[in-house]
């Protein structure tokens, strides 16, 4: 890890700064916690379909 993260954080921001919604997910959080995050797309349609 070490400064991978720090190194990272520039394009997080610029991600952050964009209008779109972006979700992080990987197969292992489907695999083990499927509905969280499931639950959280669905609420990030909601949200884009209330803009």
């Amino acid at each position: 890890m070490g400064l991978a993260i720090v190194a990272d954080h520039p394009r997080q921001n610029e991600v952050a700064l964009q209008p779109e919604i972006v979700l992080r997910i990987t197969l292992l959080d489907l695999r083990l916690a499927a509905d969280a995050f499931l639950d959280q797309i669905e609420r990030a349609l909601r949200g884009a379909d209330a803009a």
